[in-house]
Parts: structure tokens; sequence; C-alpha cells
């Protein structure tokens, strides 16, 4: 890696620690999130959240746009807090980028969790704030984690070690090959949303993950031309697609799956990198948590990704 690779890695999390709760984009449901709180506390942490959280939705948003800010800024910078945890995607993350202040986000460096609507706001701390960042479950999904997704998840943001290979389930190779550089990405569609704006994820020399739900083939494959045109795919050390679940089972599912998979197929298989489909990460059954901005190694002989650094630091 390069000087311009190299992010601010937050302190590791440990018991005791104090997680803040952010909403920063859709409404949720009381019940989901103390579901998630239990889970925090069960697992030895104790959590904070404004006192307005449930109450101050305006509409499909989780509050103003001023206010979301303010309580995502106000986590970073409050001492009593260690971590700071989305907790629902959805929509309206967005809408308050040029609220946030990436200097002072930068002076206060913690772990960032969170992903779907989250996209652009790991995209922000990671380019603007140079901060290492996690895309991963939120915590109103928090009291349904499967078993792997939950040791991941405290593996990753409790050691201090290298987090070693994701668990490979399914995965599936386009293209093999081996490609080491750092992870950037999240959901396509808000991925796309941000080209040609401020907040647009530069993806040269990197590993680009990619991930969504309920998008039909055709509008995938839209996307990725979208991605392909813009110069997103050009420069890229490998690609790494999560689930697409879509939004139809049985029979007609099976149809549907295999119609993405001729779509991921078709616009990735010439790029002359590492293609892998199918790891879990994102909207499926499993969303096992990638630190974004840390070294990775995709190995497509050994059939495994995986991380060779740290992706948070031990505390003096």
């Amino acid at each position: 890696m390069g000087p311009e690779d190299v992010f601010v890695k937050p302190p590791v999390l440990r018991k005791g620690d104090c997680v803040g709760l952010v909403a920063p984009s859709s409404p949720f449901q009381q019940e989901a999130l103390e579901a998630g709180i239990r889970f925090l506390e069960d697992e030895g942490f104790h959590v904070k959240h404004r006192p307005d959280l449930l109450e101050r939705r305006k509409g499909f948003l989780a509050g103003g746009d001023q206010e979301r800010a303010d309580e995502l800024q106000g986590m970073f910078v409050d001492p009593g807090v260690n971590a700071v945890f989305v907790v629902r995607g959805g929509y309206g993350a967005q809408r308050i980028l040029d609220r946030l202040d990436a200097d002072l986000i930068r002076g206060h460096p913690k772990i960032f969790l969170g992903y779907s609507d989250a996209t652009c706001l790991l995209t922000f701390l990671l380019q603007t704030a140079r901060l290492v960042c996690f895309h991963g479950p939120v915590v109103n999904e928090m009291g349904t984690l499967s078993d792997v997704t939950r040791d991941c998840l405290l593996r990753l943001l409790t050691k201090g070690e290298p987090f070693g290979p994701i668990p490979a389930g399914d995965i599936r190779w386009i293209r093999t090959g081996l490609a080491r550089a750092p992870i950037v990405g999240g959901n396509l569609s808000l991925l796309c949303s941000t080209l040609g704006t401020p907040w647009e994820l530069e993806t040269a020399g990197r590993i680009l993950f990619l991930e969504d739900r309920g998008e039909k083939p055709y509008r995938v494959d839209r996307m990725l031309v979208q991605l392909g045109q813009a110069g997103k795919l050009s420069s890229i050390a490998g690609l790494l697609f999560g689930g697409f679940q879509g939004s139809r089972t049985g029979e007609q599912g099976r149809h549907e799956k295999e119609a993405m998979d001729e779509v991921l197929e078709g616009n990735t298989k010439d790029l002359g990198v590492p293609v892998a489909c199918d790891l879990p990460v994102g909207h499926g059954e499993h969303n096992v948590p990638l630190p974004l901005g840390v070294l990775a190694e995709m190995d497509g002989r050994e059939g495994r990704v995986s991380f060779l650094e740290p992706a948070v630091k031990l505390q003096e």
C-alpha cells in the first residue's frame, strides 16, 4: 500500500465499553431496537443513545437532517462512547453528508459499524475522514444474528489481530488470481447514487466489494454498466460480490438467481482481475463484517479472501 492507502485504525472494543447508537436513515421498530440492545448488553457492553431516538421520526426519516448529523458527530466526540453503531438502514444517510465535519470526526477515531444505507457514511469516513470503518450488521438486526456473523463480529472488533480468512460458505470464483489491496465499497445502489457527487467512491487500486437486495437482474446490470462507464471498474485490484437477494422464491427465485449470476459474470469476466461471488456479507443469512481500508488478499487459487492486518489497535 502507498501512503494514500493508510487509514487511521480505531481503538479495540473491550468488555465494559460503551456503544453509542445512531439513526442516520429510516425509522425503526422499538422491539427490534430493544433486541439489539439486549444482544450488546449480554456481550458485556454498555449502550448509549439520545433520549429522543424513538420519538423524533419525520416521515420516512428518523429525524431531521441536522438532528441526525448532530447525533452522529456527537457520538464521535463524546469521551464516554467507545464505538458508534447504526441502528437501521433504509434511506436518508446521504442527506447529511454535507453537514458532517471530517476533521472533527478524524480527531476522535472510533469503531463505526453499519451497512446498506450507511454505505455513503462508510465511504465518507474512509475517504474524507481517513478512518478504518466496518461494513456489518445494524443494531435492529443484532437480536437475530447467525452464529457465524456474531462470532466474526466480536472477533473483528475486540481482538487486535488480523481477522484472517472470511468464512467461505458457497463463495464462487468468476475469475481466479491474486490481489492484495484495501477493500472498499458496500451497497451497489447507494454507491451509484453518489456518482457525480463529492462523495463518490474511489476504486483505483482497491478491492471493490458490492452487495444489494431486492433488485431485479436488469437493474443490477444497469448499475454495473453505470459503474463501468463511470470508470469505477477499470483500475480495481479485484472484485467481490456479497449477497444479491432477489424478491422471488421457489422456482421463480431459482431462475432469478441464474439470471443474476449471468449479469455478474457478463459485466466482470473480462476485467482482468480476480472476481468472486456469493460472499456471506450483506443482506442475507449471514452478514460477516468487513473492515474497510484494511489490507486484504483475494487468493483464487486457494479459494479464500483474507484480511492480513488488524482492523483495530490495542490501547496502551
